[in-house]
């Protein structure tokens, strides 16, 4: 009795235990509970935005990939794992949904009441897609399942500013980190096209500004980016690549001087100083 009264004994031994192991397991059942509910939540949230995606009416179709995007803008750090798990399931891949729904629609997936997807809905499909290429890398794999880099490519021709500066970036989300993009943006002759659209005084200043970003990032980054699908020797291969693609349609004193403008600007593109350069007339 004595030995129990000063919490030394053997029974209060044990029952300390017992006491931690209960802690435990009502711990683990929290973080499960916390978990699961989170995996609901989200999945519900997903399933709702795509739904309201594939919608028949373009407002439909707006409000649903309004919902995905805050969606990722208010994604906890702590869910991206679960949002990547997520993204294997078909119905729940919300690149797949884009593509399907707003960017590549099937031939008669829509019935003939249906209002057409417009130009507003391609730059927001564009922007989701970049959202997620950014949060999962395995969106990439499904951008390149649709042939996403070719898509992308073909909006460059659009006169419409929106949709090629959008274009761009989810190009540059889809290439970071993937051989195969980057593979299918070479064979495309992606770096000819993206020079091409800004050497053009006619086109919009703000799709040449994103344009000389764009290859400031290819003839300066892309080499520095981890590789998720294959060896860094094979990216190193492709990325010095497209850089010499580059330089065949810039100039390699171009190319020189935008690597030397970055520099300058702690890393940072000065697109606006590159157009002036390159706008100027021959001394």
């Amino acid at each position: 009795l004595c030995l129990m009264a000063t919490g030394t004994g053997p029974v209060d031994s044990t029952y300390r235990k017992h006491a931690e192991f209960r802690d435990e397991v009502i711990t683990d059942f929290r973080m499960w509970l916390d978990h699961d509910r989170a995996r609901r939540e989200l999945t519900f949230q997903l399933r709702r935005g795509l739904a309201q995606m594939a919608g028949h009416f373009s407002y439909t179709r707006q409000q649903g990939m309004t919902l995905l995007r805050e969606l990722l803008q208010h994604l906890p750090e702590e869910h991206t794992p679960l949002l990547a798990e997520l993204q294997r399931k078909p119905d729940l891949n919300v690149v797949h949904g884009t593509f399907l729904c707003i960017l590549r629609p099937p031939v008669g997936m829509q019935p003939p009441y249906a209002s057409t997807v417009t130009t507003q809905e391609k730059v927001q499909g564009l922007l989701l897609i970049e959202g997620m290429c950014l949060v999962n890398t395995s969106s990439r794999r499904v951008v390149r399942d649709h042939n996403g880099v070719d898509v992308f490519l073909g909006n460059l021709a659009s006169t419409k500013t929106q949709l090629q500066t959008a274009s761009l970036d989810a190009l540059l989300a889809t290439l970071m980190d993937s051989r195969a993009n980057q593979e299918a943006f070479r064979q495309a002759g992606g770096p000819a096209k993206v020079v091409q659209l800004m050497k053009k005084t006619t086109t919009a200043r703000d799709t040449r500004i994103k344009c000389a970003e764009a290859l400031a990032v290819l003839a300066t980054y892309l080499d520095e980016c981890a590789v998720d699908e294959g060896t860094a020797d094979y990216t190193h291969g492709v990325t010095q690549v497209l850089r010499t693609d580059i330089v065949k349609e810039l100039g390699d004193d171009m190319v020189k001087t935008l690597e030397r403008m970055v520099t300058m600007q702690g890393g940072q593109p000065d697109a606006e100083g590159f157009l002036n350069v390159l706008d100027a007339p021959p001394s």
